[in-house]
Formats: C-alpha cells, structure tokens, sequence
C-alpha cells in the first residue's frame, strides 16, 4: 500500500512555511543511566502541548527504537520557549537529584554554534 492509502498526506508547497515562520531549536539530551533518560523524556512530555501528537509520540516511542543506544540520547525540535521551559526543567531536576548521573544537553544557537550544558546532579 502507497503512504496515502495508509493515512499519509500530501503537503503542497503553498502550505509548508518556512524556518523563519516557526523557528526550532534542535535539543538533543544525553544521559548515563536510563532511568535517567526515561525522567527526562518524561519531563519534555509534560513541556508539550497535549495535543502535539507527534512529538509526543515520538517521546513515547523512541525509548522501544533505540534502547540500545549508547550514549542513552533523545533528539527533539523545540519552540524556543519551550526549550526554555525543558531546560529550567532538567537544572531544577538535576539540583533536586531527580536526574542520578551527569546528563548534557547539546543545541544550536542562532548563529549556528553548538552549545552544551552539563548537569550534575547534587
């Protein structure tokens, strides 16, 4: 069966928008242990919209794709609001001790220059 007849749609060009017109921040999160990463995806589901199915799908199903994965990482684009909302989240979660083992957050800037937080729990 084709994508369509599978319930995939077609997006013509007049209705895609551009990067400017929703920009997204590429926020990809690493951690030693994976309760750890579990805590986090947990904490980015609850930073999304409930009714942003595919982002919120893809949290909850990336942990059955690459549970083999080393290091234990999740990719997510987000509204620059909401990575900043996710990483007030993972430093609040680190200082509480939510998050068990060091963890990194890795992201572009603007101008394109990659930027990394370590967090350490306390």
């Amino acid at each position: 069966r084709s994508l369509v007849e599978r319930g995939a749609w077609n997006v013509g060009a007049q209705t895609t928008k551009s990067q400017e017109d929703f920009p997204l921040v590429e926020v990809t999160w690493t951690a030693a242990h994976a309760a750890d990463l579990k805590c986090m995806d947990s904490m980015a589901l609850e930073h999304l919209r409930t009714e942003d199915e595919v982002r919120r799908r893809w949290l909850l199903q990336a942990p059955g794709c690459f549970h083999r994965q080393r290091p234990l990482r999740r990719v997510l684009s987000l509204a620059p609001e909401e990575f900043s909302e996710l990483m007030t989240a993972f430093q609040d979660a680190a200082s509480s001790s939510k998050i068990q083992a060091s963890a990194s957050i890795y992201w572009h800037d603007p101008n394109g220059e990659e930027k990394t937080v370590l967090l350490r729990p306390c």
